[in-house]
């Protein structure tokens, strides 16, 4: 991705805007016919589907030409900030699961007042399952060891 449309598409996460980046790229209809085949045979495959299709799909999402990059505001609907602020007060764990990219999902956390000045925010960002579990007793002694309210913020990599 250009360096600017990079820099743009981090800015519009920051300012909590829903990203799209838009690509295309043009294959030969014997490489579809290919990839179509491997595709198939995800989609029958019981045991491993999931990882077979989303090695599909990332054979055909890569080596793509960027055409251009959106940010549209997404808004919450009416009153969410109040009534997640009043569920937090009576004492209610509130999880939001997004899509977003990370700055985005944090964004909209406090928006919503899912997260709030006082907090202490946790990442938990991890490649594979042992990482995930070191870097989740490192978490525990941290939030132990402190008084302050704290957040979570795990991507869907680290959750897988």
């Amino acid at each position: 991705m250009a360096e600017r449309t990079t820099e743009e598409v981090n800015k519009y996460a920051r300012e909590g805007l829903r990203t799209l980046l838009l690509a295309k790229k043009t294959i030969t209809e014997p490489a579809y016919q290919e990839w179509f085949s491997f595709y198939h045979e995800a989609e029958l495959d019981f045991d491993n589907r999931d990882e077979l299709m989303a090695n599909a799909y990332e054979m055909m999402e890569k080596n793509l030409e960027l055409v251009g990059a959106t940010g549209i505001e997404d808004r919450l609907q009416e009153r969410v900030p109040e009534t997640i602020e009043s569920l937090r007060k009576a004492g209610i764990i509130v999880w939001v699961l997004t899509g977003d990219k990370i700055e985005t999902a944090v964004n909209i956390a406090y928006s919503c007042r899912l997260f709030t000045g006082d907090m202490v925010q946790h990442e938990l960002l991890a490649k594979n399952r042992q990482e995930t579990k070191m870097k989740i007793k490192r978490l525990g002694q941290s939030v132990e060891q402190g008084t302050a309210p704290w957040a979570l913020v795990i991507d869907g990599d680290t959750l897988e």
